[in-house]
Order: C-alpha cells, then sequence, then structure tokens
C-alpha cells in the first residue's frame, strides 16, 4: 500500500461516478437508492419532487467524484497527503448533510412549495 491517498480516492470516485450515473439515468425512480427519502411514510414521499431530487443528488455525486478524482490523481503524480485531504474534504461534505433529517434535507422539493412561488 505504497499511496494510501490514491487507493482511497480512486475507488470512491469510480463508486460515485456510477452513482450519479444511475441517479441521471433512472431520474425519479432513482430516489429509492436514497435511505433518508425511504424512510418516509408513502404520504410524506408523494408530497417531493423525486425528479428534482435525483437530479440534484446525481450533481452531488459527480462533485465527489470530480473531487476525489483530482485527489487521486493528484496523490498519484504529486503527494499522497493530497489524496487524504481530498478524502477528508469529501468527508466532512458528506457529514454535514448527513446529519440532518429527511424533512431538513428534502424541504427544498416540496411540490406544495413550488405551487405557491
Amino acid at each position: 500500500m505504497d499511496n494510501l491517498g490514491f487507493m482511497t480516492c480512486l475507488p470512491f470516485s469510480l463508486f460515485f461516478l456510477s452513482m450519479g450515473l444511475v441517479f441521471s439515468t433512472l431520474k425519479g425512480k432513482a430516489v429509492t437508492l436514497l435511505s433518508q427519502f425511504n424512510s418516509l411514510s408513502k404520504e410524506e414521499q408523494k408530497k417531493y419532487n423525486k425528479e428534482q431530487i435525483s437530479k440534484t443528488q446525481a450533481k452531488t455525486f459527480y462533485v465527489w467524484t470530480f473531487l476525489l478524482g483530482i485527489g487521486a490523481i493528484a496523490s498519484y503524480f504529486i503527494s499522497t497527503y493530497i489524496g487524504i485531504l481530498a478524502f477528508l474534504t469529501w468527508l466532512f461534505l458528506f457529514l454535514k448533510d448527513a446529519k440532518n433529517t429527511p424533512e431538513q434535507n428534502f424541504r427544498k422539493y416540496s411540490k406544495k412549495r413550488k405551487e405557491t412561488e
């Protein structure tokens, strides 16, 4: 294990790229892969715009792919510490959203909110 930054960032980057493609392809159907969305009741789920949630999640996965991909490349060619820094940055971004309740995360996708604007 010569380069921890590269070996950490590359698999995550490829995984998030594949998830981004899944969410981009399946559109609204992909929200079933989000555990927080599945924790809502069926009635609650109907209140939210699934297409928009999926689109935003795909963009998030692509940002993570870019961040970790750059980290992997820089780690391979420059210093393993860059990859570790990229991974820690991703971890911060991930945990920032993971601590919220489903209602907090999906509030901006409310169908009712769109109708009143």
